[in-house]
C-alpha cells in the first residue's frame, strides 16, 4: 500500500488515448454476472491490439494511484454538502474523464491534468494506467471485471489515432450511433449495456433528454467486483441496535456483530478498521468519527490522513459491531461541481478536444454519475457507472444542481491492497 493513502485506478492515456469507465463492485451472492463487450457489425475497430504487456515501472502505477485517490478526497469535499448519504467511485469517474482527457490539447488539457492529479508524462503515464487496469483485471484472489465501451456519431470524422487509442488500451471499438436522428434509442443502447454490466443495479444511467442530436460521443466504462469477507460476520449476531443520527435522532438498525482480528488504528477523534475480502485482495476501510467529532474527521479527510491511517494500522483483536446498509446515490451532474474544482474550459466553448477529431468544436456537455451499494453478513457488492457526454458546436452551461461499534455516520473506502487504488468511496450518514 501506498504511503500516500490508498491511490486509484484509471487507464492507459495520452492526447489520442480515450478512457471510459462505469465501476461495478459486486460480492454477497445474488446478482448475475456481468456479461462481455458485445461484438456488433457496427462497430469501428481500430486493427490495433491492445497492449497486454505496457512499459510501466511500478512507481508509475503508484503515482496514478495516489492522483486518483487526491481526484477522490477533492470530489467528495466539493460535493460533501449535500445531505444524507454519499457514495461513488472515484475510480470510475476518473477513467471516464481520462477518456476524455486524452483527445484534450492546451489549457483544456492542463486544467483536467491539474484537477485529476496527473502528475507524470504523457510517455509514463498511459502504459502506467494500462498496466494498473491489466493487473485488476488479472487477479485471480478475488472476482473483478473492468469493460469499456464508447459511442460515436455515425459519420463523424474521429480521428485514426483515436481508435487505435481506443483497442491499445482499452481493447475497444467505437459503437456506430444516430444520435443526431434517433437519440432516444442511442440512450435505450447505453442503458442496456450498463444494467447488464452491472447485475441490474443501474438500470439507467443516462437519462431522457441527456443525449441530444448534438451529442457526437458517450464514453462510458463498467466494472464489476464480487468478494465476500475473510471472516464473516455470523447470521447469528446480528440484531437491532440503535444508530446515532448527527442531527440527535436515533434509528434501529441490524447491527452485524463479529469478534475478529484485523488492522486497527486509533487516531485523534476517530477509530477505523480495514476489512480484508477474502484472500486479502481487497478491503474495506471504515474510518468512524468519535460522537461529535464527524465534522471535524470529515473535513480532515485528505491523503496526508489516509497515510497516517495505512502507516498505523495494526492486527488487533476487534469486537466489532457494523450495521447492514444499502444505498444507490446518483450524482447525476457533475459538470458544474468539475469546472469548479479547475477545469471549467473542457465545459465551455473554448474547450479543446481536437485530439478527437483534429479540429476545436467539441466539449463535454455532462458528466454522469450513479452508484449502489449493499453490505451484509457475506460480504460487499457494490456498483457504479460514469457517462461522459460530449457535444459538437456550443455546449450547454454546466447545470445547476478494541470495541468498535459503528452506530453513527462513518465514511467506507473500498480499495486494492496491492495498488492501494480506492475504487469506491462512502459517506453514510443513515444505514
Amino acid at each position: 500500500m501506498s504511503q500516500s493513502g490508498w491511490p486509484p485506478c484509471p487507464r492507459g492515456m495520452n492526447r489520442t488515448t480515450p478512457l471510459l469507465i462505469v465501476l461495478v463492485l459486486a460480492a454477497c451472492g445474488g446478482a448475475s454476472q456481468p456479461t462481455p463487450n458485445p461484438t456488433p457489425s457496427d462497430l469501428l475497430q481500430s486493427s490495433q491490439q491492445r497492449i497486454l504487456t505496457p512499459n510501466a515501472a511500478p512507481s508509475d502505477v503508484q503515482s496514478v494511484a495516489a492522483g486518483n485517490n487526491a481526484f477522490a478526497l477533492d470530489l467528495f469535499h466539493a460535493v460533501q454538502s449535500r445531505t444524507g448519504n454519499l457514495f461513488f467511485s472515484p475510480y470510475g469517474i476518473n477513467v471516464a474523464l481520462a477518456m476524455a482527457y486524452a483527445g484534450a490539447n492546451g489549457a483544456t488539457a492542463q486544467q483536467m491534468s491539474s484537477v485529476l492529479h496527473y502528475t507524470l508524462p504523457l510517455a509514463k503515464l498511459e502504459p502506467a494506467f494500462d498496466a494498473l487496469d491489466l493487473s485488476l483485471n488479472g487477479r485471480t484472489d478475488f472476482e473483478l471485471h473492468v469493460v469499456d465501451a464508447t459511442w460515436g456519431e455515425k459519420g463523424f470524422p474521429f480521428l485514426g489515432s483515436y481508435l487505435d487509442t481506443l483497442a491499445e488500451n482499452f481493447g475497444a471499438g467505437m459503437h456506430v450511433a444516430n444520435f443526431a436522428g434517433n437519440p432516444d434509442g442511442v440512450r435505450t443502447g447505453v442503458n442496456t449495456w450498463v444494467s447488464n454490466q452491472t447485475a441490474g443495479r443501474i438500470p439507467e444511467l443516462v437519462a431522457p433528454n441527456v443525449f441530444t442530436p448534438a451529442t457526437v460521443l458517450a464514453l462510458v466504462n463498467a466494472v464489476y467486483f464480487k468478494g465476500a469477507w475473510s471472516n464473516q460476520f455470523p447470521a447469528s449476531g446480528t440484531a437491532p441496535a440503535a444508530f446515532h443520527a448527527l442531527d440527535g435522532t436515533q434509528t434501529t438498525v441490524s447491527m452485524m456483530n463479529n469478534v475478529t482480528t484485523a488492522p486497527y488504528f486509533q487516531g485523534l477523534g476517530f477509530q477505523a478498521v480495514d476489512l480484508p475480502y477474502a484472500d486479502g485482495g481487497m478491503s474495506m476501510l471504515v474510518v468512524v468519527p468519535d460522537p461529535g467529532q464527524f465534522d471535524t474527521v470529515q473535513g480532515a479527510l485528505t491523503p496526508d490522513l489516509l497515510a497516517q491511517i495505512n502507516t498505523g494500522l495494526a492486527p488487533a483483536e476487534v469486537t466489532l459491531g457494523m450495521p447492514k446498509f444499502t444505498i444507490a446515490v446518483p450524482l447525476d451532474s457533475l459538470g458544474k461541481t468539475l469546472a469548479g474544482m479547475g477545469m471549467p474550459d473542457a465545459f465551455s466553448t473554448g474547450a479543446d478536444f481536437s485530439g478527437m477529431d483534429g479540429a476545436h468544436d467539441l466539449s463535454i456537455a455532462d458528466v454522469i454519475h450513479k452508484a449502489y451499494v449493499s453490505v451484509d453478513e457475506n460480504g460487499t457488492e457494490a456498483t457504479a457507472a460514469t457517462v461522459v457526454v460530449v457535444v459538437g458546436g456550443v455546449a450547454p452551461p454546466p447545470p445547476n444542481h478494541v470495541t468498535l461499534a459503528i452506530d453513527r455516520p462513518f465514511f467506507a473506502f473500498i480499495h486494492d491492497t496491492a495498488s492501494g487504488a480506492i475504487l469506491f468511496f462512502g459517506r453514510v450518514e443513515s444505514p
